[in-house]
Parts: C-alpha cells; structure tokens; sequence
C-alpha cells in the first residue's frame, strides 16, 4: 500500500466530489456544500489547508432518493455506506468512499471492514427552530449522541466518557440499527409531503450540533461556488450561513484548533 499525503487525499476527494456532483445533476437532485466545506469555497476557493473531508447536505426526501439510486448506480471505485450496509456509517447518514483507498480515522467500528477515503452525505430534516431542552429537536440529537456513545470507539475517549460508553452498553443492550431505523422512519414521514410547514433545516449530525438548525431562507437555491479545479453548490447566503456558524470566518483559527479527522490513508491500487 502506498500511504497518501494531505494533498494526495484532497485530489481524491476532489474526484469524489465531481462524481457525486454528476451524479446529483443527472437524477436533478439538491445539494449544498456545508460546514468546513462551504467555508473552504467562500475563504480559499477550495479546501481549508489542514482540512481532510468534505461534508454535503441534502434535503430528507431527495436524500432518500440519493441513497436508493446511488447504490445501483456509482461507477467503480465509488460506493454509498450506510448503517445498513456498513458498520462505519452507522450515525444516520451516508459516506460515498474511494473502494481503492484506505483511511483509519479516530472514531472506528468494532468490525474489520475497510474505509476508503470518502465524503459525507447528510440528510437536511426539515422542522422548527426551537432548541429547548424539551424539543424535538432536543430529543432527535440526543438521540444521535446515544447512538454515539454506544456503537462508536473513540481511540481518544476520555476515561471517564470509556466507563459511560460501557454502562450504557450494558444497561441498553439494544441492535445498532434501532435507534437510526427509528429516526429514519420520523423524519422521513415529516419530510413527506410536510416539509412546507416547517422554516428550518437541520443537519442532526452535524459537527456543530443544534446549531446546525438553520433557516431555510440562508440556504436558499443550490447557488455554484468555485472550489479548487471544479465548482459544487452551496448555500445561496453564504456569508449569513457562514456568520451563523463561525462568527467571524475570515479569520484564521490559531494552530492549535487546526484539527485533521482521519489519521491515515492509503491507496490499496
């Protein structure tokens, strides 16, 4: 195996990228660039330096549609994972994957099942913007988080956090799929032919938690943005959505908050 640089992986992600673009051009589905992604386009034209993924969100009900299509469909070396067909996508949401690459990232299922190096694909649910502890939207992310602490090893898990992970494990002795199966169903019965009376989008498993609950209006129509060689959609407003979730992000985090997800790769070709 040939192990990958930071600038090999953002040339292979690039190429994910475009095929995943392709492919939500052809079937007219619409997607946004978020997070550390839409802030890569709007301040470097292209990927933040450090950074090592690429994160997009599509709405729930073309999210679906993604999923269903993109598993028959994806030429070699592309491949959709989710919790149902992979222990590495187990949170609610797909990964498209280079099947000829290897990553080993800090969070890893207890199986023997090869990553390659691979994007995010997000569900959008649509809802209200409350966040109060008594929410739905409270209750859907803690949801997330249980799902987290019971089904994902984190090399790097405090102490602490380890002796949580394992009474919870055994105190809700429950299947992984259970709790994503039960968030698939609500959202997607609220995305069906409901979604109008809702003004938000929310990204539940997103970096950033319940503030990833944004309006839509800042996301408005899928707008093109230059990144690097290619151009994908983002967000319409970009500098609201982008204020919204990093205040000033113009400037450049100090050093030491310049964090990588995965801590290697390699190309198995």
């Amino acid at each position: 195996m040939q192990t990958l640089t930071l600038n090999d992986v953002h040339q292979r992600l690039l190429k994910i990228a475009v095929a995943f673009h392709q492919f939500c051009e052809k079937h007219q589905i619409p997607y946004y660039m978020l997070g550390g992604s839409m802030l890569g386009a709007i301040r470097h034209h292209g990927f933040i330096p450090w950074d090592d993924d690429m994160d997009f969100g599509i709405p729930r009900e073309h999210y679906v549609r993604f999923v269903e299509m993109a598993g028959k469909e994806l030429p070699h070396p592309y491949k959709v994972i989710t919790y149902a067909t992979s222990e590495y996508a187990m949170m609610g949401f797909a990964k498209m994957m280079d099947v000829t690459t290897r990553v080993e990232e800090e969070f890893q299922p207890r199986s023997n099942e090869t990553l390659g190096v691979n994007i995010d694909v997000f569900p959008l649910d649509h809802c209200h913007g409350n966040c109060g502890f008594w929410s739905s939207n409270f209750r859907t992310r803690a949801l997330f988080k249980l799902q987290k602490l019971l089904f994902v090893e984190a090399k790097n898990r405090p102490f602490p956090k380890k002796i949580l992970a394992k009474t919870a494990q055994m105190l809700i002795p429950i299947n992984r799929t259970r709790i994503p199966r039960h968030q698939d169903h609500q959202l997607t019965t609220r995305a069906d032919g409901e979604q109008d009376k809702y003004a938000f989008y929310a990204n539940y498993f997103g970096a950033w938690g319940l503030k990833e609950v944004v309006d839509k209006k800042i996301f408005g129509s899928p707008t093109l943005y230059p990144f690097e060689t290619i151009e994908l959609y983002g967000a319409e407003f970009s500098d609201a959505y982008l204020r919204y979730l990093y205040g000033d992000y113009m400037q450049m985090p100090p050093e030491d908050q310049r964090h990588l997800h995965q801590t290697q790769a390699f190309a198995l070709d």
